[in-house]
């Protein structure tokens, strides 16, 4: 074995040279011929150079044979060569170069030249003209599916060319069916959206999958919401996740941001707001709104006001609601800003103006109280049923307290705030639950006024926990049951209840 390995030893390095030396031989042979004019020759001299294969490596020598090459009319070459001047590797970056470049290589029939000269064109003059739309044309029936893409998107938004969702969808079909991941999203949307097609949420789910299995971010982190969410599919953690991830390594800033949801919830192990900051960080340096918003409420946890309240700011200027909902409450509350009931007002209109149901809710709250604009109980009304009607429970109580004791403009109306009361009550609202409990009483119903005094109780709701005990104390509706009273009166003053010790004492001393 020893003598093996010594074997090794010296072989190796003789082996190394020796191809070495072929290398470097043949790179002598390839310059003879490249000199003498060989395009074949010239371009693999140039591929020679880029790797370091039997010649140093030198961006300057790789981009001279490219030069040769292209200019003795090889295909390839030409292609490089105008993709080097577009990036600028190894050379100074200049467009008309690299178009001049993709025109020749499109002469000589290439399809991702005639889609690259397409779509330098549609840059510069900001529409599909006959020469953009005659190179998509001739690109895609080469079966380049970027163009067929390309074109699917001109008659989807009507540019160039008349709109049709039938041509869209003809053309993004030939690209998702070449492999194209944007095509299979589009076409997934096509089919979610019932655009041009019969709704389909099993086709919609198929193409977004397809278009994810490309690797396409925007058809992973679309997946990962349908399972996040249980949309036409069993939901899935485990499974958004993992397309989230897949996404989130492409720096998608939709995953990233439901990455880091998922871990502030606790969804995966338990809740880490570090590990759940670094996503939303991700997100945050390509200014996705909703990222930078839940930076902002993170940092200002942590009382670092002035970083948190300007990713919040920034944010809400992008025209994100619930941002400008945050802002406005930062105005209202002086928090990291001077205080200003009249900025806060701004921000919540501008989140009201986009039907955001907290914005709706908080104009609403401010005419209704005069904050930062004249009272006005008609827009108060206006804006807290625009919020009601989106289901925001805050809304919906503080239109059943209008209509319980009336004022504000409102007539006192029991089956009003009974309505009202009911609706957030029914979606689990806690505090609606404990009013529309006190309603009810106040109405005598003693049977349905238990039922929901038990449901606010259980979710520890003190005064619900103290209103079932005195109703098992004194019988209302039910026979009296002392024993279930002071469980409900310790469960209080376990919540903090500051009558329910003295409840406590009056009850055992009548026994």
């Amino acid at each position: 074995m020893l003598r093996l390995a010594l074997i090794a030893v010296v072989l190796l390095p003789l082996m190394l040279w020796a191809e070495e030396g072929a290398e470097a031989s043949q790179a002598q042979d390839l310059l003879v011929r490249a000199q003498n004019g060989d395009a074949a020759a010239q371009m693999e001299l140039a591929q020679r150079y880029h790797e370091g294969k039997g010649v140093p490596r030198s961006a300057q020598q790789v981009n001279w044979w490219l030069q040769q090459a292209a200019d003795n009319g090889h295909l390839l070459a030409q292609m490089e060569l105008a993709k080097r001047y577009l990036a600028g590797t190894g050379m100074q970056a200049s467009e008309s170069d690299a178009l001049h470049w993709f025109e020749k290589a499109s002469k000589g029939g290439s399809a991702e030249a005639k889609y690259h000269v397409a779509m330098l064109g549609l840059a510069k003059k900001k529409t599909a003209d006959a020469v953009v739309l005659e190179q998509l044309f001739e690109s895609a029936d080469l079966g380049y599916a970027p163009a067929s893409y390309q074109l699917g998107t001109l008659y989807a938004i009507g540019q160039g060319v008349e709109q049709s969702h039938e041509q869209a969808h003809m053309w993004y079909e030939k690209a998702a069916h070449l492999h194209h991941g944007a095509a299979c999203f589009a076409l997934a949307e096509m089919f979610e959206l019932g655009v041009h097609v019969k709704e389909s949420s099993y086709l919609a789910f198929f193409w977004y999958k397809r278009g994810a299995e490309l690797n396409h971010a925007d058809s992973q982190a679309m997946i990962g919401d349908w399972y996040a969410q249980g949309i036409h599919v069993k939901q899935s953690i485990i499974d958004a996740g993992k397309w989230y991830r897949r996404a989130a390594y492409q720096e998608n800033p939709r995953a990233c941001f439901a990455l880091g949801q998922l871990h502030q919830q606790g969804h995966f192990v338990e809740a880490s707001t570090d590990i759940a900051r670094y996503w939303y960080l991700l997100a945050a340096k390509q200014q996705y709104p909703p990222a930078l918003c839940a930076l902002g409420k993170i940092e200002i946890a942590e009382d670092k006001l002035v970083a948190g309240v300007d990713h919040i700011a920034a944010a809400a200027s992008a025209g994100y609601a619930p941002a400008q909902v945050e802002l406005g409450k930062i105005f209202e509350q002086g928090l990291g800003r001077d205080l200003s009931v009249t900025e806060a007002v701004v921000w919540y209109r501008q989140a009201a103006e986009q039907k955001h149901s907290r914005g709706e809710f908080h104009l609403g709250r401010c005419y209704q109280a005069g904050i930062g604009v004249e009272a006005d109980p008609q827009l108060a009304m206006q804006w807290l049923t625009a919020a009601a009607r989106q289901q925001d429970a805050e809304a919906q109580r503080s239109i059943a307290l209008l209509f319980q004791f009336g004022g504000g403009g409102v007539d006192q109306s029991k089956e009003n705030a009974e309505h009202w009361f009911r609706q957030a009550a029914d979606a689990g609202d806690v505090a609606a639950q404990y009013h529309l409990a006190e309603l009810l009483k106040e109405l005598e119903r003693w049977s349905e006024s238990r039922q929901w005094f038990y449901q606010a109780a259980i979710k520890d709701h003190k005064e619900a926990q103290f209103q079932l005990a005195q109703i098992w104390e004194l019988g209302k509706g039910v026979e009296v049951d002392v024993a279930k009273a002071l469980r409900w009166y310790q469960r209080a003053l376990d919540a903090g209840h500051n009558q329910a010790d003295a409840a406590m004492k009056r009850l055992r001393a009548q026994d």
